[in-house]
This record gives structure tokens, sequence and C-alpha cells, in this order.
């Protein structure tokens, strides 16, 4: 049986090796014993401090804290627990304390017996997870996302994120509520997902909920058992990435529709030019036989609309040539103006609103024109009855919302508004696609639109639509600004000298389509010409090597093997100052990239006639005649 006699040596060797601050305080507020552990605290050792005035030992803010709470324990005889922050030598101490009464055997309190343990370690953990849970809950209350879990009977247990936040009601308003009766979007189309997550499934789903739509993925959760005790999931809104997939799609299919007209506009423009062509020529040989003039003219307006709808083919698939300049888009705006107040008629105002100090944008000023005056039609066949069209140009940067593959940077916005019918949203998405038109049968190509988005694609810029039925239609053009760029001011005309050139000069012609080639000789041939035909490079630098008399070259653009610029080129080695005309219907390969044309190289696009071949072989040769 253990001696009770050694009981108070046992409590010593305890108090003296414990880690926890032992100490005993007197009615006279005097230290009467101190553990080890207590003294290190101070730095000291326990023989320094017993004996000595509390109020001596600690800061006054912390002895008057402590005094209250001994006085507690003499006044009440029952032990106190209390917890507090307490300063040491600089540094902050957490410590909670259990103050207990010794007995003075007369009923009364002789001394306060304070056991205090060091909580600062645990009091920063728990300062770290209210941090850490704050900042947990600041992020769930921003991200786009609906985080929630409930308990086995589906009452919502946990609920966070923007939309709860972007709707307007308080999460604990959720909580605690069954979630599938929570009236708020998407919670409602939860309910099957919810349910069957219960019952064990994995679930995912697509939820739309008017104009929104959303992506859902549910799952159980379960103990370590196994059992199920409530279930979990995540709400993603998707409207805007739907919406974005759909433009991209819609983007890639109109991408390949552009490809596949510039193909068939490249070869219709070959028979175009020896159709036209040679209906010239008849016309020319039948003299003053009127009928048959009369009958060839309707042929020749007919081809002219063909051609017509080519170039709009050719504008869609981003194959037209470009004379590309760094132009002033409020002056191109001004110019139009008088001829759209022509166009649209008196029933339908004009307002333009355009700021002097708007950057310059890289393009053709023909095209520029096309695409204001194809929106502005286009806008006037939606109000019939009268309206407003207002067109605005402003410097922005690319939009917040901006559309795919469009990148940051410094814009020219064109906006073209009407208050006409609007579109309803199967049209809207179809807008750009050619030869797509709500107009009767007869009285619309469907191409207009579609020549906007090919000539605005070409020029590195991107455009779509807002519209709705009743509410009008509002085009949004963005261009890559010029910045810096001085807009461009034209040369003094050198084509305006008087055309001169050497009698029946040499032309050295080639072109890999028989039918323009023979259309194009015979042509030449008839203004008294002298033609040295190719149907390939490889034959025409043969054919130049054999003479000297070549006074231009005419050439196709794109040709099997090398191309029209790689011809002049190498003919150029020998003759530097040889003047060039190049022909095509689909330039390519041409020098420069993007597909634009420099300045200084003349090109007759495909089709053309022989007045207009002959005119600008004569112009080319007299121009080179001026600067020689």
């Amino acid at each position: 049986m253990t001696d009770l006699a050694h009981f108070g040596d046992y409590y010593r060797v305890l108090a003296e090796i414990a880690e926890d601050h032992i100490f005993v305080i007197d009615r006279e507020d005097c230290v009467e014993y101190v553990n080890p552990a207590a003294a290190r605290q101070h730095r000291t050792t326990p023989g320094e401090l017993i004996g000595r005035r509390r109020v001596d030992i600690f800061p006054p803010e912390v002895a008057g804290r402590q005094h209250q709470n001994l006085q507690r324990v003499f006044h009440t005889g029952k032990p106190l627990y209390v917890e507090a922050r307490n300063t040491y030598g600089g540094a902050e101490v957490w410590l909670s304390t259990w103050l207990a009464p010794i007995p003075d055997g007369r009923g009364g309190v002789r001394a306060v017996l304070g056991v205090s343990r060091d909580m600062t370690a645990r009091k920063r953990a728990e300062d770290e997870l209210r941090a850490s849970e704050q900042r947990q809950r600041l992020l769930l209350s921003n991200v786009p996302l609906l985080l929630w879990a409930t308990d086995r009977a589906g009452v919502a247990t946990f609920c966070a994120g923007r939309m709860i936040e972007r709707a307007g009601v308080a999460v604990d308003r959720i909580t605690g509520a069954p979630l599938a009766e929570v009236e708020i979007s998407p919670f409602p189309a939860l309910r099957e997902a919810l349910a069957r997550a219960l019952a064990g499934e994995d679930v995912s789903t697509q939820i739309s909920a008017g104009d929104q739509a959303f992506e859902a993925w549910s799952s159980p959760l379960r103990d370590g058992q196994g059992q199920i005790t409530g279930a979990t999931g995540i709400v993603v809104d998707v409207t805007e990435r739907l919406k974005l997939q759909a433009e991209l799609s819609n983007s890639q299919k109109l991408e390949a529709l552009g490809r596949l007209a510039g193909g068939i506009a490249h070869d219709f423009n070959n028979n175009l030019t020896a159709i036209l062509g040679y209906i010239d020529m008849l016309s020319e040989q039948l003299g003053d036989q009127a009928p048959l003039r009369r009958d060839l003219g309707e042929v020749r307006h007919a081809a002219m609309r063909a051609a017509g709808l080519v170039r709009r083919l050719l504008a869609f698939g981003r194959r037209q040539v470009l004379q590309s300049r760094s132009l002033d888009l409020n002056a191109i705006v001004h110019d139009i103006r008088p001829i759209l107040e022509r166009l649209l008629g008196e029933h339908i105002r004009i307002e333009v609103s355009a700021p002097a100090d708007l950057q310059p944008v890289t393009g053709d000023a023909g095209e520029l024109e096309q695409v204001i005056m194809n929106l502005a039609l286009n806008a006037r066949d939606a109000m019939p009855d009268g309206g407003t069209l207002t067109i605005e140009t402003a410097n922005t940067g690319a939009p917040p919302d901006r559309r795919p593959t469009m990148p940051t940077g410094q814009y020219v916005l064109l906006r073209i508004r009407d208050t006409g019918a609007g579109m309803p949203p199967h049209v809207k998405q179809r807008v750009f696609e050619p030869f797509f038109t709500t107009k009767p049968t007869g009285e619309g190509t469907g191409l207009g639109l579609s020549a906007v988005y090919g000539i605005v694609k070409q020029l590195g810029g991107f455009i779509w639509v807002d519209s709705e039925v009743g509410r009008g239609s509002t085009f949004h053009v963005y261009l890559p600004a010029a910045v810096d760029a001085p807009v461009y001011e034209p040369p003094a005309d050198e084509w305006a000298a008087p055309v001169s050139v050497q009698p029946r000069p040499t032309v050295l012609l080639v072109e890999d389509e028989d039918i323009v080639r023979r259309f194009t000789r015979r042509a030449l041939e008839q203004r008294d010409f002298r033609v040295l035909e190719a149907a390939t490079p490889e034959e025409a630098l043969s054919i130049a090597g054999a003479t000297d008399s070549i006074a231009l070259l005419l050439t196709d653009v794109v040709m099997p093997r090398m191309s029209g610029p790689e011809l002049a080129a190498r003919l150029r080695r020998t003759r530097p100052a040889l003047p060039v005309l190049y022909m095509s219907g689909y330039p390519e390969n041409l020098v420069l990239p993007g597909r634009t044309l420099d300045p200084s190289v003349r090109l007759l696009p495909k089709p053309f006639t022989s007045a207009q071949l002959v005119e600008m072989i004569q112009r080319v040769l007299a121009a080179h005649a001026q600067r020689a």
C-alpha cells in the first residue's frame, strides 16, 4: 500500500517537472509558490519570484485583470476558469488558467492555487483556421459557380457561389431548406438530379432556365461504412460559353463556305472573261444590226450581273484584291453620306456621330465604302415605313465579352444601327451566310451581308450583330487601328498623262486557261498588238530567251508550278525595267502576304472586257515611257 506520508513529495515532484505554470497567491497578493515552468516564462528562477508582490511582476493591465479573477475566488470560494492574452518580454502569450481556492480551515480562503497552460500555438492555429475559412467564404462567394450539399433528407446544409450573390438571396435563406423547393434558378431543375444522387448515382445533367443554360454534377455523400448521408454537387453557368461555341462554329462554317466560294469564283471569272470578251467582239462585228446587238446587250447585261455576284463571292471568301492604305474612316463615312441619302430616301433619317480624333485604319477605301453601303441598304429593307439609321465611329479596345480569337488591342469601331423590324434568333444566326435571304424569291441574292463579312475579315477585323424582333438591329464592326500611321494621301495621278505608246508593241501573254488565253490574244491582235503566247511560265521563259522585243509581260497570278509574280521576278533579272500587268480572278499567291496589293503593282481583275484590257495595257506602257 502506498505511504500517504509521501503524497506531498509526489505533488512537489509533479509541480517541479510540469510544463504548465503552477503558482499560489496569498491574500496579501504575494507569490507564495511558483514552479520552474512559470518562472521560465518570466526568464528567471522560482527563488526570484517567491515572496514578491504580484503587481510588481506583471504589467499593470495584466495585474489588474488577474486581481479581478483572484478576488472572485477569494470571495466566492469557488474555482474559476479564464482564458487571457498576456505579454511577457514583448511576446504575446495566450494562457488558459484554472484558479482554485485553498481553504484556511475556518471556512474561508487562505490562498489561490493557479494552473496555467500556454495556449498560444492553439490560438494561432484557430486564428489561422478562421482566416482560412474567411478566405474560403470570400472565394466561394465570388466563383462563378454554385456549390451545394444536403443531408439524407435533401435539406441544404451548405450553399455558396456567385450565382447566389447575383440572385440577391442570403445563403442562410437556402441553408436548412429542402434544396428541390428553393425557387431560385436553377434549383428547381435539380430535383431529379438530387433524388438520383441520394439514391447513390453520380449524375451529370444539362439544365435550361429561361435564356440561361447550366451544367450540373451531383454525387452521393457517404460515411465511413459507405452509407449515404447526403448529396453534394456543383452547377456551372455555361450560357456564355455555349454562345461563344455557337459563334465559333458558325465562324468556322462561314470560313469553309468562303474557301468554297473563292474557288468557284476563280474558275467562274475565267469563263466570264471569255464570255464578255467575245460578246464585245461580236457586237463590234455586227455593226448596225440592231436586233442582234440588242440581244447581245441582254446577254452582256446578264454576264455583268453574274460578274457582280462573283465579286461578292470573292469578298465573302476573302479572295478579292485590296489596295490597302491607311485611311480616315470618318472621311469615308462623310463622303458616302450624300449617296446614302439618295438611296435610302427621305423617309429614313441618317444620323452620324464621328469623333475628330479617330485613329486611321488600314484598308481599301472602295471595300470600306461597300461595307457601309451594304449595311445601310440592309437597314433600309428593315425600315420600309421609315426610321433612323445611325452611323457611329469611335476609338476603342476589344470589348470585355470579345468574341473567340479576338485579341486585345486598339480598334476603330464602326457601328451601324437601325430602328427597323429586327431579327429573330434563327435569322440572326445565319445573317452572314452566302445566299441566305429573307426576301421573296427573285428580290435578293443573299450576298450583301456575306460580302461585308468577308471584307471585314480580310481586313483583320471582327463583325457581329445585336438584334431583337421589334427593336431594330445594330452591326458592330471592329477594325484594327493603324496606330500612329499617317492617313494616305493619293499622289499625283500618273494615269492622267496622254496615252502614247510605241507602234505595234509586243506583249508576252502567259495564261494557263485556254479559253482566256485565246480571247486575250485575239483582243490584243485586233488592236494592233503583237502577241507572244505561252500556256505555262516555263514556256514563257523559253520564249523570252529567244527575243529582245518584249514591251510588256501580261500574266495570270495563279498558275501551276510557278506564280505570275515569280515569273516576273525571273524575267526582270535580265530585263529590270520590264513593265508587268497581272490579271487574276483569284490572287491567292500574290507577292505580298494577306492578299493585299502593293500600290506599285498593276492588276486587271477578271472578268474584264477587251476595251478594259487594251486601255490598261496602254496606260501601263505610257506610265513606263514617262518614267524611262
